[in-house]
């Protein structure tokens, strides 16, 4: 799949970057490899003094997909990403230029946009030729995720249309309350619902890695084709509230930036009922990552799965007896688990 970014996109809500993302407190980890943006050169993680942003994305994203040999998939990156270019006359006519990149220039203009001097993302920061180094890279994702800036979560399914006014506010998308307003708040209401829709049926959702870097992840910009929007705690609760019966999947973006119920039953819940991944063993690796608190797993992909997944969930429910609960949240549960759990 080749993405369409329109560069110097506008932001759907009126209010920009999170307030706290501004006073994000400065930490001293740093991964191994980041991409220095200007230049999108390879460099140490201790380059990026200021600190560095992530990238969570599909690998669908990022080009054609091909089965090779031994039954692994290959991804080919023919240059067919466009960047659109949208530049207004004096006389007020509007000029596009379109441009077809590799996925490296797309991240690049990406990061431009958003001024991120240093990113990582796995494609170009994680050697795959290289098991050691990329079964030690996996090990410390978590904190990869954890310890950035922001995060910037790549929906291109995610679109506005193109007549639609931007300035949009939260405490207006949902009421009606003004009857001379009625259609205009509909409209904002209607663009709201398609982009969370838009969201939730992405392949960004439905993939399992990108579940862990969603919950380590402390801010998320979702960037889609021509417009973006930050998580924000009032649009997710708001939408929690109002959408629910209409958008498959809502709950789950109200749980992961707003709840934040972090417990092995609903993990487990959304990850083997709702995402996928193209090797079996990452079922454990990348939820393995999301419990790193409570145990410890060693990549090792030459291991027989069974004894993959064996492992991993006896080690797990002894930590976390809420995996018998079956996906409901275990104070929901008024029975005696409740208390061996605490």
């Amino acid at each position: 799949m080749y993405m369409t970014y329109l560069c110097r996109q506008r932001s759907l809500i009126s209010s920009k970057k999170p307030l706290t993302l501004e006073t994000h407190e400065k930490n001293n980890f740093r991964p191994t490899w980041l991409v220095r943006t200007d230049d999108m050169q390879h460099v140490l993680g201790t380059d990026a003094i200021n600190g560095y942003s992530t990238i969570s994305y599909s690998w669908n994203y990022s080009g054609d997909i091909i089965l090779g040999e031994g039954g692994k998939y290959e991804f080919i990156d023919e240059g067919k990403h466009k960047l659109v270019f949208k530049t207004k006359s004096e006389g007020g006519d509007v000029h596009e230029e379109i441009k077809e990149v590799k996925f490296e220039q797309l991240i690049q203009q990406i990061c431009k946009d958003f001024e991120i001097e240093y990113i990582w993302y796995d494609k170009n920061c994680i050697d795959q030729n290289d098991k050691a180094a990329k079964h030690a890279e996996i090990a410390i994702m978590h904190k990869t995720y954890k310890n950035a800036y922001f995060a910037v979560a790549m929906i291109p399914e995610m679109s506005v249309p193109e007549s639609i006014d931007l300035s949009l506010y939260i405490k207006d998308i949902f009421t009606m309350e003004s009857s001379s307003r009625k259609e205009e708040m509909q409209e904002k209401h209607d663009t709201i619902e398609k982009c969370l829709t838009d969201i939730c049926q992405s392949q960004w959702m439905k993939r399992l890695w990108t579940l862990e870097e969603a919950i380590m992840s402390r801010y998320t910009v979702f960037v889609g084709g021509n417009a973006y929007l930050w998580n924000s705690t009032r649009l997710f609760y708001m939408a929690h509230l109002v959408l629910r019966s209409n958008i498959e999947n809502i709950n789950s973006l109200y749980e992961l930036y707003l709840k934040r119920t972090i417990t092995a039953n609903f993990i487990s819940y959304y990850a083997h009922i709702i995402r996928s991944t193209t090797k079996e063993h990452d079922r454990v690796y990348a939820l393995a990552n999301i419990f790193a608190n409570l145990i410890n797993v060693d990549v090792d992909y030459d291991l027989p799965i069974m004894t993959t997944l064996s492992n991993f969930y006896s080690d797990l429910i002894e930590k976390d007896l809420s995996m018998l609960c079956f996906g409901k949240a275990r104070d929901s549960y008024k029975s005696t688990i409740q208390g061996i759990h605490d």
